[in-house]
């Protein structure tokens, strides 16, 4: 910027005002900046607790092991409601959700067979279901895990007709889980194709839709199938009832 008449006049070149003004402006847009980074970064941290894990198989094999470790972990849970007992599953719950640490929580109840298994010693009820659920869900996303587990047992220390499984699973979940929590886990959906909920939209997070496919004959992606009673093949409910 030229020297004018006025810098003659003034202490200082008003091109440099105008670089202090800039630099002024600069600063309080990088403050802002600052300012959207940490609140996009808490809202992605917040939302990854509604983020449930999608996996994807490719055989009719890989799928029907998924139902079959699906349906240990149910039984999994309610043998250890059943030798547990409702008071020691709520206590191990307030313990854990007030403890600093996950994982090393020693608070520990009973064994499937009664006596103390060195498992639930180390870990908890609590964090021995969480670790089961992320390991089921191949360690995709732990905090989905805690969450899930604890919202359910939340959930369940006020409701107690529901059995612990069916909570942790999403059985009728509109009717189970806290409805904030169900309408934030439908909006943090990773898979947008809604074709693959097929006719099961009410059951979008249910822990049985956990695992997805591409059906073998159009392409179309599904969660839902039965593929031994249709030779071994991965269908979409569709094209299952053209066979």
């Amino acid at each position: 910027m030229e020297p004018q008449i006025i810098d003659h006049y003034n202490e200082m070149p008003s091109a440099v005002n105008v670089i202090d003004k800039l630099n002024e402006e600069n600063d309080e847009l990088h403050r802002e900046n600052e300012k959207l980074r940490k609140f996009k970064e808490n809202y992605d941290k917040m939302m990854k607790k509604f983020k449930m894990p999608r996996i994807k198989v490719d055989t009719a094999e890989e799928y029907t092991e998924m139902n079959r470790k699906l349906e240990a972990f149910g039984e999994f849970i309610d043998e250890l409601d059943y030798k547990e007992n409702h008071k020691y599953i709520f206590e191990d719950f307030w313990n854990y959700s007030n403890s600093n640490y996950v994982g090393k929580y020693e608070n520990l109840r009973f064994d499937l067979t009664g006596g103390h298994s060195n498992e639930l010693k180390n870990n908890g009820v609590i964090p021995t279901i969480i670790n089961k659920l992320d390991e089921l869900t191949n360690h995709l996303n732990k905090e989905w895990c805690e969450y899930r587990v604890l919202t359910a047992v939340e959930t369940y220390m006020g409701d107690t007709s529901f059995k612990l499984s069916q909570l942790i699973f999403g059985h009728c979940l509109g009717h189970d889980l806290p409805t904030l929590y169900v309408e934030l886990s439908y909006q943090n959906t990773e898979i947008i194709d809604e074709e693959i909920y097929d006719d099961y939209d009410d059951q979008i997070i249910n822990l049985c839709r956990l695992h997805y496919f591409h059906c073998e004959k159009c392409n179309k992606l599904s969660c839902n199938g039965e593929p031994e009673m249709y030779d071994n093949r991965l269908l979409c409910p569709d094209c299952e009832c053209e066979n």
